[in-house]
């Protein structure tokens, strides 16, 4: 892109006609020289002169991208300083600058804050750029590529300078470089591309790192639109003769970029509020709170100037410094004007009521003859605020009220402690703290910026509200803290004389059966009431629950990629249109309860577990080198540890002698080859086998049987999941099986119930061919099997050794503590990982008796990959069907390598998160258990008319209970109703027919358990 000659005017220039334009004095003159000695006005012309015809987010989208490219210039010549003696982090630091700038951008254009809508309000459009192009009123696009200034010098800059430096420089520059292309890389996104992208791989290819793959054929003109070769202009239009002049100015103009973008959201926020479009005012306002924090992050990046080289050129800088900026001096009044619509909504007035209001809480006057009228509509101010922040949802519209207070207080904070303070704490680091700045103002005069409050009178609303709740409940003064001495001091007792696991559940009584259920006539999920083998009644271990947060936390993944998955979360939740996490109370967040998330409080273990971060990163980053590699990632999918870790899990033994372990893509898969494995020995058995495929000439199509197979014969529960329900009766409509059922309620008898069917038929010659039960069935989540192993024992007695057992697992596996080591090769037990493993979808697994020869009629390639070895005939149409005893169950391709590597990292984990204690899942369960029994003593307390302990599925023994609670409504749309009103409140459960699930997990704690029932509290009735 050529250089452009661009007549900024000012700074003593030759005005019409030759003559001299008259220098201003005072404000006027600081401001002009400021601006000219950062060259604003290059910058400033594109933003007030938009390409498109009705600008909406140009000048924002233009304003950010300025203060890109300065950064990336900034780098460049950092690259580039032959200065011996300055360090080389600043470049690290200006990398993740850019990094927060292009997560500001994409946060601005597509308006993720502001899909969180009131009461049936529906999404105007923002022009955001996630949409189909073209669309009425959208930026100018073409096909060609654009250019990048920054880039360009930032790559020349490398080439020139990278043979040189140490390994341990250019490691460090390899770095920076993945962080700035994976930072622009997020614009993806976007249904355009910005044109840059082949500089981009350019840049990457400079420091060795392979090239980026981008599918974007229509790129925005990003040219026209940000005008990028006037920012290289504020580098190549004048000759720098101090070494930290670049770097000074720079920082000053980009600061000015983002006010910009900052004051724009601010006033558009207060035309929201205005119009009463509360949620996306204060969305805005929080947008801007952002971008003032980073401001204050930008501007510290001053402070890694070289001091000498600073002082040299202070001396010159005299007579004009940031207080120049007229952006920077109109943060304070532009904030201070978003608390007119509030004080309008909250009195019901408007006009020059509600500006006096305004301006009396903000400013406080004490002097005057108003003083008195003044005071008035201050206190009537505050007892409005009052009632807004104590009864937020007492009154409709009040919610959104407090959204909007919330959202100011977060710009307060942005303002002050984001941007003031650590320009005064820039000042300190840079000249010291009783030096004087360029306008020979004192540093400590700067503290004046963020002492001063913007808003007084909310500030003063919360310090009422606390004494007000200090006084009400000084009685829990304390409480949890006592409670935490007291447990610590009843702990360090119980460790003087025990030596055992403080996972484990406390060890029964001599002669005492291990795992007892509850007396009778208790409730096992009442405090004190739990049988001797339930863990609800004992106390979390503190070193469990450090290794558990440990677990769930982000502790260990790089910051980068936090970021990308933050933002794209952020994203996803706004596109699909969840309302994120509620946040707590002032006492819960008292009580240590954590910060609200950007998305909802799911309570689906039981449908879609957690994963733990480290682990899924762990994964991701090993199937993306598995992938790069190519054809030997099938030797990893084979050939690592899962099958070790379930046997591990599931007790089995470790040498495979008495069964093996299978993988599929689902739970339905390996079933339904597994059955019609059965179906052809049913065929064998009953003489219908198919005649040689010789006597037909080979046709594969014509040789088929002869006579017809008698279906197989299947005993399972009423209540199993659907795919296996919906594959029987498909089976049974094509007269390929006949299904008896067990009724799975009551579950307290079903085994015994199902033993008695299994005995039936066989005393009357009808002798079944499969039996498929559920451990815990999907539906009420009530636990069918409550010993696998005795079940397993006493249907073997029954009905011999050639009968299927099948155990479905999915709703067991890695949640209730579950041995098969006795009977490894006596029974099938198919789970997954989607759920309480919390490893992601498409991963299954079969434990198989080691006995069986099985060949499915439904099969694939990777059940005999010996044919591709070489040496072999391959398969032809007629060729016998042979299979690998270990793969027997195998379909197609699969996909399930990365839930596998997924699940062996979280394994890893299991051992290593704590240095001291390893987690299992006895310890998880007991943890859950825990969660069940403070959930429930407080249950009723919510006072929520359709969850509450009358409609609670009664629980079951806590040794084999569900990680689920269900509760029974009246009818399916009632349950409905109610799991869509918990989402509006951010907690996620879900329902089938009039059952309503909430699904506890690993990775619950406490104050989950609290968030919930404030959030069943709130849809209660109105407080009085």
């Amino acid at each position: 892109m050529p250089n452009k000659i661009t007549n900024r005017g000012g700074g003593g220039a030759p005005g019409a006609g030759g003559k001299q334009l008259r220098l201003p004095s005072g404000r006027a003159r600081i401001r002009l020289l400021y601006e000219e000695y950062v060259h604003l006005p290059m910058l400033r012309q594109v933003w007030e002169a938009p390409s498109t015809e009705k600008p909406v987010l140009e000048p924002l989208f233009a304003a950010g991208f300025h203060g890109i490219e300065l950064a990336l210039l900034l780098l460049a010549e950092f690259v580039s300083d032959g200065r011996r003696y300055v360090a080389k982090r600043p470049r690290e630091l200006v990398a993740e600058d850019i990094a927060t700038q292009c997560q500001l951008l994409t946060e601005v254009v597509d308006a993720e804050l502001e899909e969180e809508l009131g009461e049936g309000a529906s999404p105007a459009s923002r022009l955001s750029l996630t949409q189909a192009f073209p669309f009425e009123g959208c930026p100018p696009t073409k096909h060609e590529p654009c250019h990048s200034p920054g880039l360009q010098r930032l790559t020349v800059a490398i080439d020139a300078n990278i043979d040189s430096m140490s390994s341990a420089e250019r490691n460090s520059l390899i770095k920076l470089v993945l962080n700035i292309t994976a930072a622009l890389s997020s614009f993806q996104r976007w249904t355009v591309g910005l044109g840059i992208e082949p500089q981009l791989n350019s840049l990457r290819a400079a420091v060795g790192l392979p090239a980026l793959q981008f599918t974007h054929t229509l790129n925005l003109d990003y040219d026209s639109l940000v005008k990028p070769w006037l920012c290289e202009q504020t580098l190549t239009c004048e000759t720098y003769t101090h070494a930290e002049d670049f770097f000074f100015r720079t920082i000053h103009l980009g600061t000015d970029c983002w006010a910009f973008v900052a004051l724009s959201r601010l006033r558009s926020a207060q035309q929201c509020a205005e119009a009463g479009n509360w949620h996306v005012a204060a969305a805005r306002a929080t947008q801007a709170s952002r971008i003032l924090q980073y401001l204050g992050s930008h501007v510290m990046l001053l402070t890694s100037m070289n001091l000498w080289d600073y002082l040299l050129l202070k001396v010159e800088l005299e007579g004009t410094s940031g207080e120049g900026s007229v952006q920077v001096k109109s943060f304070r009044p532009t904030v201070r004007q978003l608390f007119e619509p509030l004080a309008a909504a909250a009195l019901g007035v408007g006009g020059a009521t509600a500006a006096a209001a305004a301006a009396a809480a903000c400013s406080m006057p004490g002097e005057g003859q108003q003083e008195q009228s003044r005071q008035e509509l201050i206190d009537q101010l505050e007892a409005a605020l009052m009632e807004i922040y104590e009864w937020p949802d007492r009154q409709p519209g009040k919610p959104r009220l407090y959204n909007y207070c919330k959202a100011l207080e977060a710009v307060e904070t942005g303002l002050l402690g984001g941007f003031f303070y650590r320009h005064f704490c820039l000042a300190t680091n840079v000249i010291g703290s009783e030096a004087r700045g360029t306008m020979k103002r004192a540093v400590a005069a700067l503290k004046a910026g963020y002492e001063a409050p913007v808003f007084p009178l909310l500030d003063r609303c919360r310090v009422a509200l606390g004494a007000r709740i200090d006084a009400e409940v000084a009685h829990n003064k304390g409480r949890m803290m006592d409670g935490i001495l007291a447990k610590y001091q009843a702990g360090q007792q119980e460790q003087g004389g025990s030596r055992g696991c403080p996972f484990a559940p406390p060890s029964p009584a001599p002669g005492t059966p291990a795992r007892s259920g509850p007396a009778a006539g208790t409730c096992p999920a009442v405090p004190g009431a739990t049988g001797s083998g339930s863990p609800a009644g004992t106390a979390a271990p503190d070193e469990f629950e450090a290794a558990r947060r440990q677990l769930y936390s982000w502790e260990g993944v790089p910051l980068a990629f936090r970021q990308m998955v933050a933002g794209e979360l952020a994203s996803q939740v706004a596109q699909l249109g969840l309302v994120p996490r509620p946040s707590l109370g002032a006492a819960s967040a008292a009580g240590g309860g954590r910060r609200a998330s950007a998305k909802p409080l799911a309570f689906l273990d039981h449908a879609w577990g957690q994963l733990a971060p480290l682990a899924q990163y762990r994964a991701w980053r090993e199937a993306a080198a598995l992938y790069e590699l190519g054809n030997p990632a099938w030797d990893a999918m084979f050939g690592r540890v899962a099958a070790a870790h379930i046997r591990g899990l599931l007790g089995l033994p470790a040498d495979g002698a008495a069964c093996t372990v299978q993988f599929g893509s689902n739970s339905h898969e390996l079933v339904s080859r597994l059955l019609s494995a059965f179906m052809d020995r049913r065929r064998v058995r009953s003489g219908a086998s198919a005649a040689p495929a010789a006597e037909h000439g080979g046709n594969g199509a014509q040789g088929r049987a002869g006579a017809e197979a008698p279906p197989i014969r299947v005993l399972t529960s009423g209540c199993e999941f659907y795919s296996v329900t919906r594959q029987l009766n498909r089976f049974t409509e094509a007269c390929l099986a006949e299904v008896e059922v067990v009724p799975a309620e009551p579950a307290a008898t079903f085994a015994e119930r199902c033993c008695a069917s299994a005995a039936a038929a066989a005393a009357a010659g009808r002798r079944y061919d499969a039996i498929y039960l559920s451990q815990i069935t999907y539906l009420t989540q009530q636990c069918l099997l409550p010993s696998v192993p005795d079940l397993v024992r006493r249907l073997r007695a029954v009905v011999g050794p050639e009968v299927l057992l099948i155990v479905d697992g999915y709703h067991g596996f890695c949640a209730v503590p579950t041995d098969l080591g006795q009977v490894a090769g006596e029974c099938c037990y198919v789970a997954g990982m989607l759920k309480h493993a919390g490893c992601g979808a498409n991963c299954a697994f079969m434990t198989l008796p080691a006995r069986l020869d099985l060949k499915p009629v439904l099969t694939g390639w990777l059940a005999d990959p010996s044919v591709l070895a070489p040496g072999s005939g391959g398969i032809q149409i007629g060729s016998e069907v042979g299979f690998c005893p270990d793969l027997a169950l195998q379909g197609g391709t699969p996909s399930y390598l990365l839930p596998l590597l997924t699940f062996n990292h979280l394994m890893q984990l299991w051992q290593e998160v704590h240095p001291a204690k390893r987690i299992s899942v006895d310890s998880l369960h007991g943890h859950v258990m825990r969660l069940h029994e403070s959930f429930l003593r407080r249950l009723d307390a919510a006072g929520h008319p359709a969850i509450n302990t009358r409609t609670l599925l009664p629980p079951q023994d806590p040794t084999c209970r569900s990680h689920t609670l269900v509760f029974a409504q009246p009818d399916a749309a009632v349950t409905k109703a109610v799991v869509e009103a918990l989402a509006a409140r951010g907690v996620q459960v879900d329902c089938r027919k009039n059952y309503l699930r909430i699904g506890f997990g690993a990775n619950h704690g406490m104050d989950d358990v609290d968030a919930l029932l404030t959030a069943l509290q709130g849809l209660a009735a109105p407080r009085p």
